[in-house]
């Protein structure tokens, strides 16, 4: 959704969604950053809900509320984007309800898994004109962009096939029984 931009605002109120390992490890960058407090957080274990508010608190931040569902926090008056770093089947469902609830959305990768679940994404945010931030951190790194170029200026002719990989070794968390 290009050409929509944020609405300034001196306070960015969050509302986080999914505090496992990732998600706190998340929080605590989030909560040095000035000008983004944590009003809101809602997680399936409510065990990692409470630690995460207690981190909040720590921060110096006021407590935020722990919401029962993921609804609940998306349907607060109080939040202007929903941060989502939950089960990968859960993003584009989450960042859907967010979006049509009025709230900006940041979602932690992959966003979606499907094409299908890409262009959901899309529509909604161009339909809600809410903006969905993908939360990769590789997009548009100097190697990245310089391959866009690339394909911009036509140096590499007629593509009719594009394959990539990101070898990162994830096996390990996604057969714990407890993830990080």
């Amino acid at each position: 959704m290009l050409g929509v931009p944020f609405e300034k605002t001196e306070v960015v109120k969050i509302g986080w969604i999914g505090v496992g390992g990732r998600g706190t490890g998340l929080l605590r960058e989030v909560l040095a950053v000035p000008g983004a407090q944590i009003v809101a957080i809602y997680d399936a274990m409510a065990d990692r809900a409470e630690a995460a508010a207690d981190i909040v608190a720590e921060s110096g931040q006021p407590a935020p509320t722990l919401e029962p569902t993921s609804t609940a926090l998306c349907a607060r008056d109080d939040v202007d984007l929903v941060y989502i770093c939950t089960r990968w089947d859960s993003h584009v469902p989450q960042a859907v309800e967010a979006m049509e609830s009025g709230k900006h959305c940041a979602v932690e990768v992959p966003a979606a898994t499907t094409l299908a679940d890409c262009w959901r994404l899309v529509d909604t945010s161009e339909k809600t004109r809410r903006h969905c931030v993908i939360l990769e951190n590789c997009c548009y790194g100097e190697s990245e962009m310089m391959v866009y170029q690339m394909v911009q200026e036509g140096l590499f002719g007629e593509i009719n096939h594009g394959e990539a990989a990101y070898i990162h070794e994830l096996r390990g968390v996604r057969s714990s029984p407890h993830p990080p």
